[in-house]
């Protein structure tokens, strides 16, 4: 496996990523030379090219283009864990994915646990638990390649939110009911289908939220918040033996949380990986400011539609 050739260019590594280009151009049959083309564009920091068998015009052009970003190129390379804590936008974000996580973690491992308990055989629920990663992984691929992560991931949180709390509404109206206890069994599989599905949605959508060289941070990050949350999962057993409706309540409430702050994270669908905090600023600002306006031109449009009907009425008195 070669180096992040785009985490190579955001340090200035000019050699290796230089070596990274070569192997790649060499093995899909590309010209190195026509690659640089497309690579020396106005976002990205000039690689350096000693052996490169070019005019001096080209030398020249490509001179002027690591002169002009040599500025950008530190400015990327200072970038550190204190800058997530600084900026008002990479902190907001950080927190939300954190709890994301350990709400994924957190619920994710506590029905693993609990599903040895529920109504019906251990070892064939705890089997069925288990098959269903299958088909959440493929239905959270199709989703995401139409519909995008946030939106996405917000959904399987929520579905998973919703068949969790019905599950405690059936535990507390319906005590010793067989037949119903097979249900609440099924909604908590679910549930497990919904949340499993989340849970890989993160680990794609928390490194498209990050710059280059915070992409690891972030990343390493959300996964401790995850791991601390998953320490606390076998705990919820005997909750469930005080209790058993409130493991149940306690994830369904940290689910629908969680949609909510997911709410306000930027869409990465169709976005090119950010290389600075400024263009995760500038997501988060443009994908505030639709929001704001998609709000205007639902209310704007009931308005109108109200001064049509109120029209009409007019017109019929």
């Amino acid at each position: 496996m070669d180096e992040s050739l785009r985490w190579l260019l955001a340090n200035k590594k000019a050699k290796q990523a230089e070596r990274v280009l070569r192997k790649a151009c060499k093995f899909n049959g590309k010209s190195y030379e026509n690659l640089l083309k497309t690579v020396l564009r106005e976002d990205m920091i000039f690689i350096n090219g000693e052996n490169h068998r070019q005019s001096d015009q080209k030398k020249q052009n490509e001179v002027n283009i690591k002169d002009s970003h040599d500025e950008v190129g530190k400015k990327r390379t200072k970038l550190s864990f204190k800058d997530v804590l600084w900026s008002s936008t990479m902190r907001n974000i950080s927190v939300i994915i954190c709890y994301s996580w350990m709400v994924n973690s957190l619920t994710y491992y506590g029905i693993t646990l609990l599903s040895t308990s529920l109504a019906g055989d251990p070892y064939v629920n705890f089997l069925i638990g288990a098959a269903l990663e299958i088909p959440s992984t493929l239905c959270m691929y199709f989703l995401l390649t139409r519909f995008g992560r946030k939106i996405v991931a917000m959904w399987f949180t929520g579905a998973a939110g919703v068949s969790l709390l019905v599950t405690v509404l059936l535990a507390i109206l319906t005590v010793n009911t067989p037949s119903l206890s097979l249900v609440q069994t099924g909604l908590t599989l679910f549930g497990k289908f919904c949340i499993s599905a989340s849970f890989n949605i993160m680990w794609l959508f928390t490194p498209e939220l990050y710059p280059t060289n915070l992409r690891n941070v972030g990343t390493g990050m959300s996964s401790m918040g995850a791991r601390i949350a998953a320490s606390a999962s076998p705990f919820f057993s005997i909750l469930a033996r005080k209790a058993v409706w409130a493991p149940g309540a306690l994830f369904s409430a940290a689910c629908f949380l969680c949609v909510f702050l997911l709410s306000f994270l930027p869409e990465t669908k169709f976005r090119e990986l950010p290389s600075t905090i400024e263009e995760v600023e500038a997501w988060y600002r443009s994908d505030r400011q639709n929001k704001s306006k998609g709000a205007f031109k639902r209310v704007t449009k009931q308005i109108d539609e109200e001064n049509i009907e109120h029209d009409k009425n007019n017109k019929v008195v």
